[in-house]
């Protein structure tokens, strides 16, 4: 079995806890919002807003601290093997882990430490190739950087280990677009009359102004009442409610992303040659 794959093994185990989180996530939202809508006189537009939302339910953020303890796990498992291959040292496997930081400059000081590991009083021990620094580097775990995401699994796992639970919650994603855009839309690309107005309402989806978290009293939508979609639907996803950085982003999305992104770095390095 070639070194890619078994790293790519707990990346693997966070897909199925994401395929779980799936499932479980569809089966809550399928009767949890109850959306209502009222027209306004004034600006004559038809407000959709959300009457009711059930909790979530308590094993969906245990399921997502799961994944991302598994992708945070990924991280460290590579930089051990990265390690293993430039040094048999037992010393140099100690304060050791994948580095990534709140910016460029700290992420560079965690690259350095790394890269080298001084034991007490002994002599420093270069625990990196060159080569794998600069593939490291290339990969940016930092906020902003190419890696961001990276930093936010980071983050996240670090809140999971000291609260009892991640703080998750439901966002607004998309909702039907408005008749004359879908009308538009569909003389554009040529579309014929094939679907019902249900139909297009549920495939016709243009983007949400995203409110989070979601709570009773939560404005959705205002479409003039001259152009409402009267099978309006709406979409909605769980979300992050911390760290800052990934507040409010769509959990399931975003850690599959996290999950790709993982195995392509993991496949890179492997056609560098680094993990022998």
């Amino acid at each position: 079995m070639s070194h890619w794959i078994r790293l790519c093994a707990k990346v693997e185990q966070a897909e199925k806890h994401l395929k779980n989180l799936r499932i479980e996530w569809e089966k809550y939202r399928a009767n949890a919002f109850l959306v209502k809508a009222k027209d306004d006189a004034q600006t004559r537009e038809r407000v959709w807003y959300l009457a009711h939302a059930y909790p979530i339910p308590p094993e969906m953020p245990l399921i997502v601290g799961d994944a991302v303890h598994c992708l945070r796990c990924t991280l460290d498992h590579v930089i051990y093997r990265l390690v293993s291959v430039c040094t048999s040292d037992p010393q140099a496997l100690k304060q050791l882990y994948y580095p990534m930081g709140r910016d460029a400059a700290e992420f560079a000081d965690r690259l350095k430490a790394a890269s080298t590991y001084k034991p007490k009083g002994g002599a420093a021990l270069q625990r990196l190739r060159p080569e794998a620094v600069e593939a490291i580097e290339a990969f940016a775990a930092f906020e902003g950087g190419f890696g961001t995401l990276l930093w936010g699994v980071h983050c996240l796992d670090i809140i999971d280990k000291h609260h009892v639970l991640l703080t998750v919650a439901s966002s607004n994603t998309t909702h039907s677009m408005q008749p004359s855009v879908i009308e538009r839309y569909k003389d554009g690309i040529g579309l014929e009359d094939e679907y019902t107005p249900a139909e297009e309402a549920l495939i016709f989806q243009t983007e949400s102004l995203a409110r989070f978290p979601l709570k009773a009293g939560t404005e959705l939508a205002r479409v003039p009442i001259a152009d409402v979609n009267e099978n309006m639907s709406f979409m909605f996803a769980l979300a992050f409610g911390e760290p800052k950085a990934m507040e409010g982003k769509p959990i399931i999305q975003t850690l599959f992303q996290a999950s790709l992104f993982i195995r392509n770095m993991i496949r890179t390095f492997d056609g560098m040659g680094l993990f022998v």
